[in-house]
């Protein structure tokens, strides 16, 4: 590469960062805004809503596809509600190289390699305080998990310090 070609592609690498970078921080709020009313309403009413990037399109097309036996309960919807938040989830589905292919059936998002990994320093009795219960009572711990914000900064949980990365 000649330095002229060079010094070329550094402007345009940098743009391209802060084009992702601007992009990423959309995407938080684009998923939220394209989520179906019947979403909110319907998945809501049990749990937070989960990121519909949490999963791989293809697991969510299996949680959706059993939802008579979801997770122990019993959440049918009627047919047309169910192709409206399977579209939505599938189209801002993860992707399989980021989530993988979690275990399960159908298919758990704590077993998901991102999950595990943002996890992996949490102790086990964390998971089981009567405040937290289980590890997809995402609200006990990110204050503001029903936005879909789940950065480090939202953790909030009395008597418990911050897990991080240099720790």
């Amino acid at each position: 590469m000649s330095r002229s070609t060079h010094l070329l592609s550094i402007p345009l690498a940098l743009a391209a960062t802060v084009t992702t970078t601007v992009a990423n921080a959309d995407i938080r709020g684009n998923w939220i805004a394209q989520a179906p009313t019947q979403y909110q309403q319907e998945c809501g009413s049990c749990h937070i809503p989960f990121p519909p990037q949490l999963l791989s399109a293809d697991a969510w097309k299996a949680v959706m596809a059993q939802l008579d036996r979801h997770y122990g309960d019993n959440a049918e919807i009627p047919a047309d509600t169910a192709q409206a938040i399977t579209a939505y989830l599938v189209r801002w589905a993860g992707p399989e190289r980021k989530v993988g292919s979690p275990p399960g059936n159908p298919p758990r998002l704590t077993q998901t390699r991102y999950f595990q990994k943002e996890h992996r320093k949490i102790p086990r009795a964390i998971w089981s305080r009567s405040d937290v219960r289980s590890p997809v009572n995402c609200g006990a711990c990110h204050q503001q998990a029903d936005q879909g914000i789940f950065d480090d900064e939202t953790i909030k949980l009395s008597g418990v310090e911050k897990w991080r990365e240099n720790d």
